[in-house]
């Protein structure tokens, strides 16, 4: 995945070209591709930088995964994902 982030997008603009044509689809990848990886890595980021003592005190309450995460480490991630 990171391999892939280090390729300039405008070297996958005459591929994209030539895989899709000349119309939206490619611009679209482009800028998905362009917005994927700073989203992805202040993602994780953020969620690995949530202060354990509130992962530990949702355990204790007994918070199922999905529920850490949608309830705690999302909302706690929130600051670092939106910047």
């Amino acid at each position: 995945l990171q391999m892939v982030r280090t390729i300039p997008h405008l070297a996958l603009v005459p591929l994209m070209i030539a895989w899709f044509g000349i119309g939206e689809e490619p611009k679209i990848l482009l800028v998905a591709l362009g917005t994927f990886f700073p989203i992805y890595l202040n993602t994780v980021t953020g969620i690995r930088g949530v202060d354990p003592k509130l992962l530990q005190l949702g355990r204790s309450y007994g918070l199922g995964r999905w529920r850490l995460v949608r309830d705690i480490a999302v909302p706690g991630a929130m600051p670092t994902i939106l910047s």
